[in-house]
């Protein structure tokens, strides 16, 4: 069956506002790691 186009992210991101209601934390990937 055609289900159409998916994508995880998109379905995790429906998980947490749907269901979790969580809020998005911004995370800041231009420290370097040690």
């Amino acid at each position: 069956a055609r289900m159409g186009w998916f994508s995880s992210d998109r379905s995790i991101q429906d998980y947490c506002d749907d269901i979790w209601h969580l809020e998005r934390t911004p995370v800041d990937l231009t420290e370097d790691i040690v």
